[in-house]
């Protein structure tokens, strides 16, 4: 079994080969990579299983589906996507990373974690990404926002 020194330095050398990768795709045809189909999961840290479950099931509406305490590691669904998990106390030192959820009423959601006392940025306009955004931090520190995409006209 890992311990959390040890999953650390695994998912910091996840982080360096992710950021690598771009790179190294650069050099080779595209033809010759097989493809991405979808993010299958990002994983972070948290201290507290019963808390957690408050603050992304109950806060954020993601579904808890599985801890093992023997492994270490469980997951939220999120649309066709999991949010993994370790125990930690500390966020995973990934630099400035975030993860954002899409949203319908961002002004809405951004409300709703204030009335539950999450301490939320002003929304702001991403003009270039066609949308606005939000951020807020989970009780261990993790980098979270919400992202709402303007209404398309018909």
């Amino acid at each position: 079994m890992m311990n959390l020194h040890g999953m650390k330095i695994l998912v910091a050398g996840v982080i360096v080969l992710l950021v690598s990768l771009p790179v190294c795709l650069r050099s080779q045809k595209a033809t010759q990579f097989p493809g991405i189909a979808r993010i299958d999961n990002v994983e972070i840290a948290i201290g507290d299983i019963q808390r957690a479950q408050v603050f992304y099931e109950s806060l954020l509406g993601l579904k808890f589906e599985f801890y093992s305490d023997e492994a270490n590691y469980g997951w939220f669904r999120v649309g066709g996507s999991v949010l993994a998990f370790h125990k930690g106390d500390k966020p995973i030192d990934g630099g400035d990373i975030r993860i954002f959820f899409t949203v319908r009423d961002i002004q809405k959601a951004a409300a709703f974690l204030r009335s539950h006392n999450v301490a939320v940025s002003s929304v702001r306009e991403l003009p270039e990404h066609k949308g606005w955004v939000v951020d807020f931090e989970d009780p261990w520190g993790n980098k979270l926002g919400f992202f709402q995409p303007l209404q398309k006209s018909k």
